[in-house]
């Protein structure tokens, strides 16, 4: 069912436990899933290549029609693109996209994508907690994700400190206009287990 909802589209991906995506347009959400109704394993780890594909493919759209992607976490998995913001807990913002693409819209021009880091990412991951899981890991999806087109210098990628995203889509939801309190208690999103935002 191909898509006709005017506007951007935008790609979110939570890529560590019961990993997913969302892709949303001004109008709403228009599609999402979890990794493990796709891949058939419970509360998957890793990142959700294959929750990307069968998004792109029931909405009938490529990484051409994305504009934006945003990433559950403060730490840029594709650092190599630059153009690329990280939005940190207090909400201050930095990254080279902030530079290199000032003029940054939702309807940039299509550019060429950035050279992807060659090499094999399971070498790098020797000794961490990904060892024994290198096929979960975002490095072994750069020529994938490329396939797609997800590469494009086009495409602005936020990567949003774990918890203010989750605040942020609580403050969002409530339904109030007016100043609130928000509490956040996880595990460890990006280091930290709560917070407070008014």
């Amino acid at each position: 069912m191909p898509i006709t909802s005017a506007g951007p589209l935008a790609l979110g991906i939570n890529w560590a436990h019961d990993s997913s995506v969302a892709i949303c347009s001004p109008t709403g959400i228009l599609f999402s899933v979890a990794e493990e109704r796709v891949n058939l394993l419970k509360h998957y780890y890793g990142f959700p290549i294959e929750s990307v594909r069968t998004a792109f493919k029931h909405l009938g759209i490529t990484g051409k029609d994305i504009s934006v992607v945003g990433v559950s976490t403060r730490k840029p998995l594709f650092p190599f693109h630059d153009n690329h913001v990280v939005v940190e807990l207090d909400g201050s913002v930095s990254g080279p996209g902030l530079t290199a693409y000032p003029d940054w819209t939702p309807n940039a021009p299509r550019g060429k994508a950035p050279k992807i880091p060659g090499g094999k990412s399971g070498e790098k991951l020797k000794g961490t907690n990904w060892e024994g899981f290198e096929d979960r890991h975002w490095s072994a999806y750069h020529q994938q994700l490329a396939e797609l087109g997800l590469f494009d210098l086009a495409i602005r990628y936020f990567y949003c400190a774990h918890h203010r995203a989750h605040a942020s889509t609580a403050f969002r939801f409530a339904g109030q206009d007016d100043r609130m309190c928000v509490m956040t208690l996880d595990g460890k999103g990006d280091g930290c287990s709560g917070t407070i935002y008014t």
